[in-house]
Formats: C-alpha cells, sequence, structure tokens
C-alpha cells in the first residue's frame, strides 16, 4: 500500500490483518477492502511507520467498529437491506458525498463520479459488492441556486391549487347562471368567451392540473 501512515497512538498494539480481520467479524478479502478505502482519510485504519506487511492499529480499528453500523461479511444470500441514507452538498465547485452510517464520504466534480466513488467505499465498508450498495440521496438545499429551485417548486404548486380554485369558480358561476335563465350564447357574450368554451366550463370535469388550467383561461 501507498501513502502516509498515521503515527501509532502510545502502546496501542498493532495487529496483523488476519487479527484484524477477525476483530472486525469480516473475512480477509472483505477485510482488506475495507481498510484499503479508509486509507489516507482521517479512519485510516493503518499503524504507524512502514511494515511488511501492513499491520493495523488496534484502537483505531476498535474505533472505526464502533462509529458505524457494523460490517457484514455476507457470503451468503440475504434480504435485501434498506438503501443506504448518504448526503449530497454542492460546494460551488464539486459534489461533496457523505454516509454519516458508515463514516465515509468522498467529492467529485460531477454526481455520477462522486456517486461511483462513494459505493466503491461503501462496498468495501461493508464487505458488499458496489451492484449490492443501494443508495438513496438527499440533496443540501442551503445553497442560493438549490434554494431558488426549491421555491420555484414551492411556487408551482400554489399555482397549480390557484388554478384549480379559479377553475371551480368559473364552472360554479356558469352553472349558477345557467340555472337562473341565461343561455349558453348569452353568457358567452358577458363573459367575453366563444360559445364552445362556456359548454366546455358546463361540462363536469375530474379536476386536473390540465383541466384546470384550461378552465381558469
Amino acid at each position: 500500500m501507498t501513502g502516509a501512515h498515521h503515527e501509532p497512538a502510545g502502546n496501542t498494539p498493532a495487529l496483523s490483518l488476519r487479527r484484524a480481520a477477525r476483530q472486525a467479524a469480516l473475512s480477509i478479502d472483505a477485510f482488506k477492502r475495507a481498510a484499503d478505502a479508509l486509507n489516507d482519510t482521517p479512519n485510516d485504519l493503518r499503524a504507524g511507520g512502514p511494515s511488511t506487511p501492513v499491520r493495523y492499529d488496534a484502537a483505531r480499528l476498535a474505533h472505526w467498529l464502533r462509529a458505524q453500523t457494523r460490517p457484514n461479511d455476507t457470503t451468503s444470500t440475504s434480504s435485501p437491506s434498506a438503501p443506504i441514507p448518504v448526503a449530497a452538498l454542492w460546494t460551488n465547485s464539486q459534489w461533496e458525498l457523505t454516509a454519516a452510517d458508515y463514516g465515509v464520504s468522498t467529492t467529485g466534480e460531477r454526481l455520477i463520479t462522486a456517486k461511483r466513488r462513494i459505493t466503491q467505499q461503501l462496498a468495501a465498508a461493508s464487505g458488499k459488492k458496489p451492484a449490492d450498495c443501494e443508495i438513496e440521496i438527499s440533496y443540501n438545499i442551503a445553497h442560493p441556486g438549490m434554494k431558488a429551485w426549491q421555491e420555484s417548486v414551492d411556487l408551482k404548486d400554489q399555482g397549480t391549487r390557484l388554478l384549480e380554485a379559479a377553475a371551480r369558480k368559473r364552472r360554479e358561476a356558469i352553472r349558477t347562471l345557467t340555472a337562473q335563465g341565461i343561455t349558453g350564447p348569452e353568457l358567452a357574450a358577458a363573459f367575453g368567451l366563444s360559445h364552445q368554451r362556456v359548454q366546455q366550463l358546463q361540462t363536469p370535469t375530474k379536476g386536473t392540473a390540465f383541466s384546470a388550467l384550461l378552465d381558469a383561461e
């Protein structure tokens, strides 16, 4: 492996790959994939100083195991697990994705790149295949651009509700005046509508957003 190792924490014992994997309740291959994904990160498990083969810091390993959902060496079939929650933050130049439950995070200029990277990290941390790691992303909307989009969604919802209310009022007016004996052509003339438009307003509707838009025109 390459990269700088952390300095050893006091007299904390350094574990062999086999012992570290056994402590993590993972197969040797699964643990090695998980540990390699954490190299040169705040959760780097390697003991300080050069060593061949690489050894692992027992205290950091214990801390890492406590800080996350325990990974399982799933060599047998099991029921599908729930999607792993991932928080996505745009930082003006790149995406930052974080899976807090597993203590991993990554960045990427493009979202698809960051998603691929964090899926690989989660696979290594859980001993699963990347294809088996389903993630559920929640997007941070604190950024002004994202906030403006959310505001536009809210305004659109408000607009739809207003259109539906306007459509109901128009149909109510046409029905009420028709019941008073005013004819369709007379209503068309009074409201500046075509006779066909008045007939459409007299016809019951399912109340969809599209029909509401037509009714409110």
